[in-house]
C-alpha cells in the first residue's frame, strides 16, 4: 500500500481502495474471534480451553484486531502522502511518532490499571483505547481532505464488526481436537463468516463495493 500511494496521483482514492482490501482481511479474522473465540484457543492454546477469562479476552480481541488494522492503514497513508525519503520533526509522520513517545507512559499506566482490574480483557481494552487515540491523531494530521477515510472506510468497518457481534449467525459444530482437525472441521463456518463480513462491509462501505467490483471485473476478464 505504501508503494502504491507514492506512485498514485489520486492518493485518497488509492488509500480508500487499498484500505478496503486491508480492513476486510482484518474483519474476517475479527469475525472469527467475535463468533468463535473458543476455536482460536483450541488451535493455539488447547490446554486453556476452560479459561473463561481467556475466552472473554479473545472475544474482545476482535475489536482490538480491527483497531490495529485501522491504525496500520492511517499510519501508512500518512507516510505515503508525505512523499519524503527523510522525515524531520516538522513533518507529519514525525509528529505522530512524537505523540506515540509522549503518550507511552500514559499508555503503560492505563494498561497496568485495566489489566490489574479486569485481567486479560483489560489489557485488550487498553490496547483498543491507545490504538484509537493514536490513529485519530494521525487522521487529524492528514486533514479534512482525508475525512472520507473515517466516513467511508473506518466507521463502516467498525459498524460491520458490530453487526457481526450482534447478529445470531448460525455456526456448525466443529471438533476441538488436534490442530489440523480443529481447523479442517471449522472450514464451513469460516466460509460463512467470510461471506457475512464481505456482504456487510460491501453494503456499508462505498470503497469496499468499488474494490469488490474491480476484483470481479478482473476475474471475469481473466476467465474470458
Amino acid at each position: 500500500m505504501y508503494g502504491s500511494l507514492l506512485t498514485e496521483s489520486d492518493k485518497l482514492r488509492r488509500a480508500l481502495l487499498d484500505g478496503a482490501a486491508l480492513l476486510y482481511l482484518y474483519l474476517v479474522a475479527a469475525a472469527v474471534m467475535a463468533k468463535s473465540p473458543e476455536w482460536y484457543i483450541a488451535v493455539l492454546r488447547p490446554s486453556e480451553l476452560g479459561s473463561v477469562q481467556l475466552v472473554e479476552a479473545v472475544w474482545l480481541n476482535g475489536v482490538a484486531l480491527l483497531a490495529s488494522g485501522i491504525f496500520l492503514h492511517v499510519d501508512t497513508t500518512l507516510r505515503g502522502v508525505e512523499e519524503k525519503v527523510i522525515f524531520t520533526l516538522r513533518d507529519k509522520p514525525a509528529k505522530a511518532l512524537v505523540l506515540d513517545i509522549a503518550a507511552a507512559p500514559a499508555t503503560i499506566t492505563l494498561t497496568y490499571i485495566l489489566t490489574k482490574t479486569y485481567g486479560a480483557s483489560g489489557m485488550v481494552i487498553a490496547f483498543v483505547i491507545s490504538n484509537m487515540l493514536t490513529a485519530s491523531y494521525r487522521l487529524k494530521l492528514l486533514g479534512w481532505s482525508y475525512i472520507p477515510l473515517l466516513a467511508r472506510l473506518y466507521l463502516p468497518a467498525l459498524a460491520t464488526l458490530g453487526l457481526i457481534y450482534a447478529s445470531p449467525i448460525p455456526l456448525l459444530p466443529y471438533v476441538k481436537g488436534g490442530a489440523v482437525e480443529t481447523i479442517v472441521t471449522y472450514v464451513p463456518n469460516a466460509v460463512m463468516l467470510v461471506a457475512a463480513a464481505l456482504g456487510l462491509f460491501a453494503a456499508l462501505s462505498p470503497p469496499a463495493r468499488e474494490a469488490l467490483s474491480i476484483l470481479l471485473r478482473r476475474l471475469r476478464g481473466g476467465s474470458s
